[in-house]
């Protein structure tokens, strides 16, 4: 019965562990993509600048601070699922592991008597 619920831990454990690292994946993936943006749009910044198009460039170098303040709360304001969520989802899975172990523990205290 220990055994089982200790199995149980070390399972809810690992899926916390794996939904961690994917979700900072993901959010290492968007990041990536805003740098992206930024750098495209800072390029183009560059080219409507050499042409000669100063108003266009100067909408063009406000669209990008926009995308760098935005990109900057991202990274410190983190992820909705990894601040939220997560520890939410954490702190139930110890919730219920708790649970079966107190009902464990009171079997081994109490065990039924079949046909009585």
């Amino acid at each position: 019965m220990e055994r089982t619920l200790e199995d149980e831990r070390r399972g809810q454990a690992e899926k916390i562990r794996m939904m961690t690292e994917k979700m900072e994946d993901e959010l290492k993936v968007q990041r990536a993509e805003a740098d992206k943006a930024i750098q495209c749009k800072l390029q183009e910044h560059k080219e409507l600048q050499e042409k000669g198009f100063r108003e266009k460039a100067e909408l063009m170098n406000q669209e990008i601070q926009i995308l760098k303040e935005k990109n900057s709360q991202s990274a410190k304001s983190g992820n909705f699922l990894t601040n939220a969520l997560l520890p939410i989802f954490s702190m139930g899975l110890q919730t219920v592991s708790t649970v079966y172990q107190n009902k464990a523990f009171k079997k081994s205290l109490f065990p039924q008597k079949n046909g009585f």
